[in-house]
């Protein structure tokens, strides 16, 4: 078969010269999503250790979400005006450099709560712009490398979901055996490795050209954009309310679980594993089925997988019944995301592609902060059980909501 150098076979190998910038891509991607295990397994236990607080373990979990959603909000701008690679790098840079001064600081007893929310904020600042720029780059690199963005997309979901499966585990016995502040230090390394990467393989691809307009007439461009899409401004809506479950009971409840009904870092690690296993299925699922099926009928399937669990869990099951019940809740999430992502990445005009996507993470995220800070209160007032069947009715009343909206149908048109 003939090829030309910017559509290769897809027999090529993924370390030619047309396919190595996506395959690093594909590479450090893999390695931030690995440190961002390392963090959510290091930084909760690490809390809850010291404090024995669950309350103070939403704020760390909020002072990281917080700066993640502003800087979504704008980042996704700035990401239309300068170069992409040098932000993913700076990004990378960042996470690293303030994930190192927490174990610093505690060697020389200086790490107090006040400053560890501080690093916490800082080192999460540049983090949605880096994804958004490693983002807005997948479909050029994939249109170089000839390979359909779905499977690309596929691919990421498979990165993320194997973070989850063995990234949680090794976490959690690193955690269980050299303690949380020294994981701390692999966590930063591993940032650094990525950055490197990003800056020796990965070539620039330019700058669009200057808009004439202030970055705040380009973010009300993008969201003048994404508000006439009716089935996109549906999905940020359902997705503000699943994030404002799931990032609550991800970064507080399920570590809580955990903590007082098994009391070591390795059964978070191996709960959150499941999450992972789970969602390596649902990528690979929606790699193989997912132009085959209606968007409409994977959504709805997808809520459903991942709202039946959260409500088991009221149960508060064994170690192996959480392991599996996390699974279901990856299924559910690994097939989804990828298809959210395509359509954004296939539907969002190039030159707008930062801050469009920006603005729907924003949107999608806001909630999120409000959801991990009462995750500590409403363990105090509801327990464990209950707190499981709030979150877990609140997405049974999204599903319903979902089922009755009629913008979805447009997904598939």
């Amino acid at each position: 078969m003939n090829t030309t150098p910017h559509q290769p076979s897809l027999s090529a190998s993924w370390l030619s010269d047309t396919r190595r910038p996506l395959t690093t891509m594909v590479g450090t991607n893999f390695l931030s999503l690995f440190s961002n295990q390392l963090t959510a397994i290091a930084v909760p236990w690490f809390v809850l250790t010291l404090t024995g607080s669950a309350t103070r373990t939403g704020l760390t979990a909020a002072a990281t979400i917080l700066p993640a959603i502003f800087m979504s909000f704008f980042g996704g701008a700035l990401v239309d005006r300068m170069s992409a690679r040098k932000m993913s790098i700076f990004s990378d840079v960042v996470s690293g450099i303030t994930v190192a001064f927490v174990p610093l600081l505690f060697a020389f007893d200086l790490l107090s709560f006040p400053l560890l929310l501080l690093l916490m904020f800082l080192g999460s600042v540049f983090d949605s712009p880096g994804s958004t720029a490693r983002g807005t780059m997948l479909p050029r690199l994939a249109d170089r490398a000839g390979i359909p963005l779905e499977r690309v997309n596929s691919i990421y979901g498979v990165n993320q979901s194997l973070t989850m499966l063995f990234g949680a585990a090794i976490a959690g016995m690193l955690v269980g055996t050299f303690g949380a502040v020294n994981v701390l230090w692999l966590n930063a390394i591993a940032f650094g490795i990525s950055g490197l990467g990003m800056l020796l393989f990965v070539p620039e691809l330019g700058v669009a050209p200057p808009t004439g307009s202030t970055i705040m007439e380009d973010i009300r461009e993008g969201i003048g954009w994404l508000w006439q899409q009716q089935a996109l401004r549906t999905i940020v809506f359902a997705a503000l309310i699943v994030n404002f479950v799931f990032s609550p009971v991800g970064a507080v409840v399920i570590p809580y679980f955990a903590k007082t009904e098994f009391g070591t870092a390795t059964s978070l690690g191996l709960i959150m594993s499941g999450f992972g296993a789970g969602g390596l299925i649902g990528a690979i699922g929606y790699g193989a089925l997912g132009t085959k099926i209606k968007r409409r009928t994977q959504i709805m399937g997808s809520l459903t997988v991942f709202t039946i669990p959260v409500l088991c869990m009221a149960t508060l099951p064994n170690l192996w019944l959480a392991i599996l019940l996390q699974v279901m809740v990856g299924i559910g999430v690994g097939a989804v995301n990828p298809m959210v992502s395509t359509l954004l990445l296939t539907m969002t005009p190039t030159h707008m592609l930062g801050r469009v996507t920006g603005v729907f993470q924003a949107g999608a995220m806001v909630a999120a902060p409000i959801g991990v800070l009462i995750g500590g209160p409403i363990i105090s007032i509801l327990g464990l059980p209950g707190t499981f069947m709030l979150f877990g009715s609140i997405l049974a009343v999204l599903l319903v909501a979902l089922i009755l909206n009629r913008s979805i149908h447009d997904l598939d048109t």
